[in-house]
């Protein structure tokens, strides 16, 4: 009886946290549309059905510039270095190896799966991913757009908490220096 009713409130807490990341997300999704210039457009809150994240977009109808901010789990700075070094020190150590086995090329590809779910920024216990992306040809106003893209991404990351590498100091805001 005493596990079940464990189970009942690691369930009504679990549903509680989700609906919390839920509003948090979508309070983030109408923050930026507010500080965003009135001619930027944010998609409505969508789910991407591969990776399973939410995810909008900030678009202006007159750019070929998106900026696509999607939600991720949260670390700590001190989980998030743990798990950026221990893939990243995997990783080196594959790509070092002349004929990697099967199971180490399963075990690669899970590294990259880890390391690509890792957020750039983090937003009120939510990590966030801010991915500004650009077209892949140039048209006559593109260097134009382009610095009207990073002047939004620039706005857009300023609520954000980004994650610092373990070599960088951990009041270097890396999601607000650069939209990679």
């Amino acid at each position: 009886m005493r596990t079940l009713a464990q189970l009942c409130a690691l369930f009504l807490l679990t549903l509680a946290t989700s609906q919390a990341g839920e509003d948090t997300f979508a309070s983030l999704r109408d923050l930026t549309q507010k500080k965003l210039p009135a001619k930027c457009e944010c998609s409505p809150i969508a789910k991407n059905e591969m990776s399973g994240w939410r995810y909008f977009e900030v678009s202006s109808p007159d750019s070929h510039f998106r900026i696509i901010l999607s939600e991720r789990g949260y670390f700590t700075q001190q989980d998030w270095q743990r798990e950026l070094t221990e893939t990243t020190k995997y990783l080196e150590e594959y790509f070092a190896k002349p004929a990697p086995t099967k199971a180490e090329n399963l075990k690669m590809t899970e590294a990259i799966k880890r390391l690509s779910a890792l957020p750039n920024a983090s937003y009120q216990g939510i990590g966030i991913n801010v991915d500004l992306q650009t077209p892949d040809e140039t048209y006559p106003d593109f260097e134009k757009d382009g610095k009207e893209a990073y002047e939004w991404f620039s706005i857009i990351v300023l609520p954000l908490d980004g994650y610092s590498p373990p070599d960088q100091s951990p009041s270097s805001n890396s999601a607000k220096n650069s939209p990679n």
